[in-house]
């Protein structure tokens, strides 16, 4: 999708109301609370940088594995183990929110049977999410349609 800037006249202008800066701090402050409550990531707010999956299916992944997620302008992308990933992401209502991920594309590299599998699991759970939520540990987690915790991610910071 691309979005086009349309420039206002400045008759247009001169009409609109002034936002005030309150109003922007205010908001601000809101989003801040809504990630730090466990609820649905609205909007995907807070998600964009760079992740760490820690957690597949509720069994964790050694940190040195390399494995991760990025979130940038609604795109998703990552390393699965073997093969780097991408593709769309959006958020649907309010409130709990959900979340459509994909369609994935993947590069086509083969490797030993037990990095495919953890790939392929995560490539599922990533494809399938249902809802991304901030969890009370500070990470965030992807769920199923059935509300199991199928992914859980940490922020990395560099």
């Amino acid at each position: 999708m691309t979005y086009r800037l349309r420039r206002r006249s400045p008759r247009a202008a001169a009409r609109a109301p002034r936002r005030s800066g309150l109003a922007a701090v205010a908001a601000i402050v809101a989003c801040g609370r809504a990630l730090s409550s466990g609820n649905a990531m609205a909007g995907g707010g807070g998600l964009d940088g760079n992740w760490r999956i820690i957690a597949v299916d509720g069994k964790p992944v050694p940190k040195d594995s390399g494995l991760k997620i990025t979130f940038k302008d609604a795109t998703i992308s990552g390393f699965a183990g073997c093969n780097t990933f991408k593709g769309p992401y959006m958020f649907h209502g309010t409130g709990a929110q959900t979340v459509t991920v994909g369609p994935l594309r993947t590069t086509r590299k083969a490797c030993a049977a037990p990095v495919m599998t953890l790939e392929n699991a995560i490539l599922r759970d990533v494809g399938t999410a249902h809802q991304i939520n901030r969890a009370d540990d500070g990470s965030v987690v992807f769920t199923n349609e059935s509300g199991k915790i199928t992914l859980r991610i940490e922020q990395v910071f560099d």
